[in-house]
This record gives structure tokens, C-alpha cells and sequence, in this order.
């Protein structure tokens, strides 16, 4: 058996969006936007724990686990991606910094 690999996933352009919230005075959609996006990091870390792999981080925009079954993960996030309120990126490595550069 192989050891497990870390996944790391990450919001794309949340800064932009959460600025452009500012920027319009719009607290109400902000706030919305907000929600939105804690409920898919919680639901992206729950199909993750799903598959039997282990959650360090999931908060903000991002996600960072340990997963077994490599194939298992990017069949469960690919269903999720159409789902989210922003694309996420995913990098996946050995340790920590390596799915961070990837």
C-alpha cells in the first residue's frame, strides 16, 4: 500500500470577489457569498472524510487532507465542482509543500 497523499484545495480569486464586495458597499451578497463559501469548504472536507481521508485544514478558501485512493478523490471532487460558488485548484503531493506548488 502506498502512503497517502496530500490534496490541497484552494478558491480561486475569493480575494477579488470579497473586494469587489467592498468595494460596492454590499455587506448583504458579501455576507451571502461568505456562507456559500464556508458550506463548500465544510462540504468539500466531508466528502474527503467520506473517503476515508484525513482533514489538517478546511477553512477560509482552502482544503488540505490526506487521501488513499487518488482516483476516489478527484471522481468525488469532480461531481462537487459544479456545485461551488468559485472554482477550486487543487494540488496534490507527498507532503504539504509539494500539493501547495503543484
Amino acid at each position: 500500500m502506498s502512503p497517502p497523499l496530500y490534496v490541497l484545495l484552494d478558491g480561486d480569486r475569493v480575494g477579488e470577489k470579497i473586494d469587489g464586495h467592498y468595494l460596492r458597499n454590499d455587506v448583504h451578497d458579501l455576507y451571502l457569498f461568505a456562507r456559500e463559501l464556508d458550506d463548500a469548504v465544510a462540504k468539500l472536507a466531508a466528502s474527503i472524510r467520506e473517503i476515508g481521508g484525513t482533514i489538517y485544514l478546511a477553512g477560509g478558501d482552502n482544503v488540505l487532507g490526506t487521501v488513499e485512493d487518488l482516483n476516489a478523490f478527484l471522481a468525488v471532487f469532480d461531481t462537487s465542482c459544479p456545485r461551488l460558488p468559485v472554482p477550486f485548484s487543487v494540488g496534490i503531493g507527498e507532503d504539504p509543500r509539494q500539493a501547495h506548488l503543484a
